[in-house]
């Protein structure tokens, strides 16, 4: 997800995705900061229910829906797929957070799931 409003930001200059890729980033950073401080997975879960990350949580899936909402919207195909992303995969996306899995596990069994499910020709399997 992260990836793709980085594209939408480099490739199509929309300014709007650059505000994604910053809360995305902050995000980023509370995980790493689980890992280093080596937390236990209750301490993990009791990090990522703080109202900054909550409310972090909450501001990118208003914004993504307020903007594919808005009328008049001009935003670029880079851009509509990566709020679509966000929206449609809501939870896929961020499954982990109720939970004191380490972040980057999560990643890694997801992306090894998607590649599992995709064949040679980079179709996903139904």
């Amino acid at each position: 997800m992260h990836n793709k409003f980085e594209l939408a930001l480099e490739i199509s200059k929309e300014e709007d995705a650059a505000w994604f890729v910053n809360m995305i980033n902050y995000l980023y950073l509370v995980e790493n900061e689980c890992i280093i401080a080596e937390l236990t997975p209750e301490k993990v879960k009791e990090r990522r229910e703080k109202k900054d990350v909550t409310d972090t949580l909450l501001a990118l899936q208003d914004r993504a829906r307020k903007l594919l909402l808005k009328k008049g919207n001009k935003y670029s195909d880079l851009m509509v797929t990566a709020l679509n992303y966000m929206l449609n995969g809501w939870n896929e996306n961020f499954l982990y957070f109720p939970c004191g899995i380490n972040f980057y596990s999560y990643l890694c069994t997801q992306k090894s799931t998607e590649s599992h499910f995709t064949d040679v020709f980079g179709h996903h399997s139904s």
